[in-house]
């Protein structure tokens, strides 16, 4: 793990401590490493709604296309969070 130095303000100071408290997190640590991975999250779900949009004409789905849909969304996940 590398460590990383950040200078706030003291709005920011206030805010991040008061967010982290009201979240429930041990430290102002864990609720910006939280922020981070949210925000990481967000981009790659995005990037995926982009992709889908540029991938060609929609088509309707049946109830057998949407649970292949949920396993082939299963397994992107799980390549996704082993880093693939």
């Amino acid at each position: 793990m590398h460590t990383r130095t950040l200078t706030l303000s003291a709005e920011q100071e206030q805010f991040v401590q008061e967010e982290s408290q009201r979240e429930g997190f041990e430290s102002t640590t864990e609720y910006l490493l939280d922020l981070i991975d949210k925000e990481r999250d967000r981009k790659y779900m995005r990037d995926m709604i982009l992709e889908g949009i540029r991938s060609g004409k929609p088509v309707e789905l049946d109830m057998s296309g949407y649970l292949d849909l949920g396993k082939i969304l299963d397994e992107e996940a799980k390549k996704w969070e082993s880093g693939q």
